[in-house]
């Protein structure tokens, strides 16, 4: 009987030491996964929680911008751009200007003249003898004149011209008018079609230059301010799942040292 109460017992604290080695040996297993969780995370617990709140806040703060919008602002205030713009404008006066320079010129003249002069003499006979007396031979007349004058892209001058003389006194008391018309057309100096036209052309690839290099520069600078947002974009969403994983992590910590401390 006695045989049979020690050996009860001996069994009672067998299964008192196993249960206590088992239990040990779990806390070591599970204080060594708290750890290997642990320590990659407690380093930068701290620091990434800051930076990682300006992604996340500044959006929700207004209302995110889009592609479109992005691409509009840049644009419209690139200082580069503004100044392909002015380049642009300026090329297309310059070429206004070429043209201007092919209008018709239109003259007008308008005089009055008052010429004092003597002429000879007239002999004058009395019961004294002969006296000379001069011959008043004054004019007054006005003259006007009008006329019109243009230089084609051809080459072309073409001018048209009315004058009129009209005498108020004198031995030319008379009226007088003309009109003059005229035609002129260079053979190998600025004749032509090429020739005379070098400025309008000129002026033409200028301004189709400056649009070109314009329109190049907005295409690159879209392209460019495009894949800056999207790169942006893919940062922001890699550090919103970096911070979705911290937290995890960290949960997990949590769970694993409250199970530590309970025993589990």
């Amino acid at each position: 009987m006695s045989a049979l109460v020690v050996a009860a017992g001996s069994v009672a604290a067998f299964r008192t030491i196993h249960f206590v080695v088992i239990n040990a040996v779990l806390a070591g297993v599970w204080l060594f996964v708290a750890t290997l969780v642990a320590s990659p995370s407690t380093s930068p617990s701290t620091s990434p929680s800051s930076p990682s709140t300006s992604p996340s806040t500044s959006p929700s703060s207004s209302a995110p911008l889009s592609v479109d919008d992005v691409v509009r602002d840049a644009v419209e205030h690139n200082k580069d751009l503004l100044q392909h713009r002015l380049e642009a404008k300026r090329a297309d006066a310059q070429q206004t200007a070429a043209w201007w320079g092919f209008s018709p010129e239109l003259d007008v003249h308008a005089g009055v003249s008052d010429v004092h002069s003597t002429t000879g003499t007239l002999l004058l006979g009395d019961q004294k003898g002969t006296l000379p007396l001069p011959v008043d031979a004054s004019t007054k007349s006005a003259e006007s004149s009008v006329g019109l004058q243009w230089a084609t892209p051809i080459g072309t001058r073409v001018g048209a011209e009315l004058s009129l003389v009209r005498g108020f006194s004198g031995p030319t008391s008379a009226s007088d008018g003309a009109v003059v018309l005229s035609l002129t057309q260079p053979l190998l100096q600025d004749g032509w079609l090429p020739g005379a036209s070098f400025s309008l052309d000129e002026a033409r690839l200028t301004a189709q230059i400056a649009r070109e290099t314009l329109r190049s520069e907005v295409e690159q600078f879209v392209a460019d301010v495009e894949g800056a947002y999207w790169d942006l974009a893919l940062a922001q969403a890699d550090v919103e799942i970096k911070t979705r994983s911290l937290e995890r992590a960290r949960q997990q910590r949590e769970d694993t040292a409250e199970n530590i401390r309970r025993g589990i």
